[in-house]
């Protein structure tokens, strides 16, 4: 479910708990707050302490790094979160995510049209002479060469 902290709810949460939730690591979690896409409280022991704003971005955040949008991409949705009408928000995660797709459709019609083309090629060229000849040389010693121990080593 997208974005399950959109109204204030419970208190301040600590850094294992915000991690084990959105499955982030706490590296991840506190270079989102270098770069400034989260915001933390601190407690009197100096521990980070995350609202239901910084949970709810860091969801946000999780989520569409999953899907492969880049942090600045990210930076630019959730821009949008912060204005007046929550639509743009929306629209503008819409839109880059159907870029995103799009993206990744042309990535695999490249993709898939290398493999036709590899697949055509191996089928058109049969196996050379050398090769098929290697290949029996090589099956024959298997088959009937006993197994040697490497020189200097002897049969325990």
């Amino acid at each position: 479910m997208l974005n399950t902290y959109l109204r204030p709810s419970g208190g301040y949460v600590t850094l294992s708990e915000v991690r084990r939730q959105f499955d982030l690591t706490a590296r991840a979690v506190r270079f989102y707050e270098d770069i400034g896409l989260i915001e933390s409280n601190r407690d009197r022991r100096n521990c980070r302490r995350y609202d239901w704003r910084a949970r709810s971005r860091l969801e946000l955040i999780a989520q569409f790094r999953r899907a492969g949008l880049p942090l600045e991409t990210i930076r630019e949705i959730l821009s949008h979160q912060d204005e007046p009408d929550c639509a743009s928000y929306v629209e503008c995660a819409i839109d880059k995510l159907t870029d995103r797709i799009q993206a990744l459709d042309e990535e695999r019609r490249r993709a898939e049209l290398v493999l036709k083309a590899l697949t055509a090629d191996r089928q058109a060229r049969p196996a050379s002479r050398v090769d098929s000849l290697a290949a029996n040389r090589f099956d024959r010693n298997i088959d009937t060469q006993p197994f040697n121990e490497p020189a200097g080593r002897e049969a325990r």
